[in-house]
């Protein structure tokens, strides 16, 4: 008892807005309202009749399961933030950002303001017995437009109206506990027996227990919150629970089971005249009443947030205006949600929808306990197991219930967040993405920590040193078309200037990236200072890693500078020495331009391993979408035709071994000074060119540049691992 009165101190002590409304008001009335306005138009009588009163009330309990299990996970989530405008947009956008949360934001308004027309047509429907002589439809619009201009004129009084239509509730619930039903004939009647699933009464009876979302989207109008929205919504989860708990018992002992199933107007026979009626009918008004109240703050809410075009900045206004132009534009789409007459067949994609909201509560307030975030300390706190049950259960009972309406919802879903997404600037909230990603990342870099090295998870790793760092870098290209999807590419680049500070640093860390983000390449930033290029790139050769995840290869382009020969060979050195593969690229074209038709490979039979890492590397590079049509061609020089015919017949074993979709071409060669002029003669002019590199010195790096100058795309790959690349292709 202690625990709690220190509970409801430590949350009832939060500050508020003095003016707004308390929880009876504010959350647990409009939940309730919500809940209980259904009952009219549910066919709540042909399913007990149907299913029997065992089977309804389980699945009454699970429905309480589901949505008490939702409300713990809001109410945590409540009372670890002060909760603005929109309730569980609010909350979904905090957590999930706003891309996500403008969807289910939107979501909720449209299934608030159909549900509002929904009661609307259910109170016509069941009044009009009463009022013969008076078309439903002039019903209908006298009731759309009282409840319309009452929302509009004044929220106080609308919601303080609540209060009384509470106690005409309970008068009636008063009168039908005091029911009795005459039947209208005598003798044993047969039962129909319906082959009705438990899901598809789940998604018939299920709108009769949702309604959390509607007390909590009045946030904005609260004096506290988190208290009211903690206390309101588990306590209206229980209470709409209960009430349905006792009618079904009371109709189940009361009505033979075969008037539950042929009577329409159970009900109105049961309860015997209007004036029992009447809480239930005045129900039924609140609750399209509150949806006049949530749906325009909801998108009052999103307009605020400006996650969609200018003309909805009409309803982000400081003031009361904004709520009143934003009901008016629900009062527009309720209309003609009425007007052109029933939605059953909508109600189950709400429903669908709210499941949906339901799971993103769930999936959030999970994360936040699981990962445990320092901003994470909510006064409410709850196993994360629990809500990451809860939205298991969500979407479980989404597909269960019906998979068509769930595809269509998630469509609709999908497209609505496709909208969205051209419209939404980048998120300027902080949300989990990060926390999921910076988590997901610890566990698998200690993992790989103490992971034995293994060769069948090879990835390319590239260290990418281009001097400008622009994003426009060839090397860069060409580095993250074969990475892409599979590996990592860092981008290394140098400030030569010996009295940088940290800030220079981050600042050209951020050009660099926003240049990357330009250009849609995925690329790690690194950025080091130094005296001169050479000697930055040798620090970062022979430091940078990320944590395991150390390099493997090295990118560079082409030295045509003979004064930094020597400064570029030593880089060279390191990376043998620091065991990363080298591959020196070049292209005379814009790689964007390239006819991406061909690939060859220039197979050495003296540095196989060298000749393995190219065929790695030009496979990754065809998976690719835009090579995918590229043709393969090993190729090699040997020194007779017998050398010709061995070296055909090893290929097409090592391709058949290998899988792998390619063609090989042999050419006859004796003299050793002509092998640099044959390759360059028949090497491809439509794509990329693959040659081994050997050990570099000075005058063999000399000519090895001038004698493949003629060669427009070419990559020199050197493998310095000590990994066998030969069992990785088999």
């Amino acid at each position: 008892m202690q625990a709690i009165r220190n509970f409801y101190y430590k949350i009832g002590s939060e500050d508020g807005n003095s003016e707004g409304v308390g929880t009876f008001l504010g959350v647990f009335l409009p939940s309730l309202f919500t809940m209980v306005g259904a009952f009219l138009y549910l066919p709540l009588p042909f399913v007990l009749g149907s299913f029997g009163l065992i089977k309804v009330l389980s699945v009454f309990l699970f429905s309480l399961i589901l949505t008490l299990i939702t409300a713990f996970s809001l109410s945590s989530t409540a009372s670890n933030m002060h909760v603005g405008d929109g309730g569980s947009y609010f909350m979904i956008s905090r957590s999930f950002g706003l891309k996500t949360g403008a969807v289910m934001g939107l979501s909720l308004y449209i299934a608030h303001t159909l549900m509002a027309c929904l009661c609307i047509l259910g109170f016509a429907n069941s009044i009009a017995p009463f009022i013969p002589g008076i078309h439903i439809s002039l019903i209908t619009l006298v009731t759309f437009l009282s409840l319309a201009l009452l929302s509009f004129a004044s929220k106080t009084f609308a919601m303080r109206l609540q209060a009384v239509v509470f106690l005409f509730l309970c008068l009636s619930f008063f009168y039908f506990l005091q029911g009795r039903y005459t039947l209208p004939s005598t003798g044993e009647l047969p039962v129909v027996n319906h082959p009705f699933s438990f899901w598809v009464v789940f998604a018939i009876l299920y709108p009769s227990l949702i309604g959390i979302e509607a007390g909590a989207a009045l946030s904005g109008d609260l004096k506290k919150p988190t208290l009211s929205l903690i206390v309101g919504t588990i306590s209206a989860t229980i209470f709409g629970f209960l009430f349905y708990f006792v009618i079904c018992l009371v109709l189940s002992n009361r009505v033979p089971r075969f008037f539950l199933q042929t009577d329409q107007e159970v009900l109105k026979n049961f309860i015997s005249g209007p004036i029992g009626l009447l809480g239930f009918w005045a129900a039924s008004l609140a609750s399209g009443m509150g949806c006049f109240l949530s749906a325009p703050r909801t998108l009052k809410a999103m307009a605020d947030d400006k996650v969609f075009p200018k003309w909805f900045e009409v309803f982000a206004s400081k003031d009361e205006e904004g709520v009143r132009s934003a009901t008016l534009f629900t009062a527009a789409l309720s209309f003609l949600g009425c007007y052109f007459g029933s939605i059953s067949y909508a109600a189950p994609l709400l429903t669908i929808v709210i499941l949906f909201v339901y799971g993103l509560l769930n999936l959030a307030s999970g994360t936040e306990e699981f990962i445990s975030n320092p901003s994470w300390r909510p006064t409410l706190r709850f196993s994360p197991y629990i809500s990451f049950a809860g939205a298991f259960l969500c979407f479980s009972a989404i597909i269960l219930m019906d998979s068509g309406k769930a595809l269509i919802a998630l469509l609709l879903l999908i497209g609505i967040y496709l909208v969205v997404k051209k419209t939404v600037l980048e998120s300027r909230l902080d949300d989990l993405r990060q926390t999921i990603l910076f988590s997901i990342a610890r566990f698998s870099i200690y993992r790989l920590v103490f992971s034995k090295p293994s060769l069948r998870s090879w990835r390319p790793n590239f260290l990418v040193l281009s001097e400008s760092a622009s994003g426009q870098s060839p090397l860069l290209n060409f580095s993250s078309s074969i990475a892409k999807g599979r590996g990592f590419v860092t981008l290394a680049s140098v400030l030569k200037n010996a009295y940088a500070d940290l800030d220079e640093i981050q600042k050209w860390e951020e050009v660099i990236r926003h240049n990357l983000k330009k250009r849609s390449l995925e690329a790690l930033v690194e950025v080091t200072i130094a005296d001169n290029f050479a000697d930055g790139l040798k620090n970062i050769v022979s430091n940078y890693s990320l944590g395991p995840l150390v390099p493997n290869t090295v990118v560079l382009g082409e030295c045509n500078r003979e004064e930094l020969f020597d400064n570029y060979l030593q880089i060279l050195k390191i990376a043998k020495e620091a065991k990363r593969n080298v591959i020196l690229f070049r292209s005379d074209v814009d790689l964007n331009l390239l006819e991406k038709l061909e690939i060859d490979i220039w197979w050495d039979n003296k540095q196989k391993n060298h000749s393995e890492l190219m065929l790695i590397l030009a496979n990754l590079l065809a998976r690719q979408k835009e090579w995918r049509q590229a043709r393969i061609k090993v190729k090699t020089v040997v020194s007779n035709e017998a050398a010709k015919v061995q070296q055909n017949l090893y290929f097409e074993e090592f391709f058949q071994k290998s899988r792998l979709n390619m063609t090989s071409e042999i050419y006859v060669s004796e003299e050793n000074y002509l092998i640099r002029e044959l390759i360059v003669h028949n090497s491809t002019k439509k794509g990329i060119v693959f040659v081994s590199l050997k050990d570099c010195d000075r005058e063999y790096y000399k000519e090895l540049i001038s004698d493949f100058k003629k060669v427009k795309t070419i990559a020199f790959v050197a493998n310095h691992q000590e990994i066998d690349l030969h069992s990785l292709l088999n």
